[in-house]
């Protein structure tokens, strides 16, 4: 299995229908999308995108499911902002071993995911900025401490795959 984390694109600072509704900017779709191309190249395939129920993390998932054949997004509640690390484990472990997968969320849980998958410690060892991916490959089910980083790309270094 590969599991590909995303940090949502650039937002809006504010929104009046609370944090949650908060959009990605004209910005931040743009970038996301050619980092999305990026991630096309180097990965080939996506079987499973998920996200946090939280727009601007749809919507980075949706320009990643737009490189991969519009692929189904499936909504995974524990990647929001504080979501539940293990839950997020524990969804991955339905899935299948062969598949790679990408997830958009947000911080602090992402690197909280990325931390505990790699080091089995929920420490966030790893900067996501907006749009940042990182790839974790495991060789069998996913566990905390069981994953190793394959790979780990800055928004530049993926929108400049994508723009090649």
């Amino acid at each position: 299995m590969l599991v590909v984390l995303v940090r949502h694109g650039i937002a809006e600072d504010h929104n009046p229908g609370g944090d949650a509704a908060r959009e990605l900017t004209a910005q931040g779709r743009t970038e996301i999308r050619e980092a999305a191309r990026g991630l096309k190249r180097i990965l080939g395939r996506c079987d499973v995108i998920g996200a946090s129920g939280l727009v601007r993390a749809h919507q980075t998932a949706a320009l990643i499911a737009e490189s991969f054949e519009n692929k189904p997004i499936t909504t995974v509640e524990s990647l929001a902002p504080e979501g539940d690390v293990a839950a997020t484990i524990s969804w991955l472990f339905t899935q299948s071993l062969n598949s790679t997968i990408c997830l958009a969320g947000h911080e602090p849980s992402i690197s909280a995911l990325a931390g505990t998958i790699l080091s089995g410690a929920p420490r966030p060892f790893i900067e996501f900025g907006r749009g940042t991916a990182c790839a974790v490959e495991f060789l069998d089910l996913p566990k905390a401490g069981k994953g190793m980083l394959r790979w780990f790309m800055t928004p530049a270094i993926s929108r400049q795959l994508g723009q090649s």
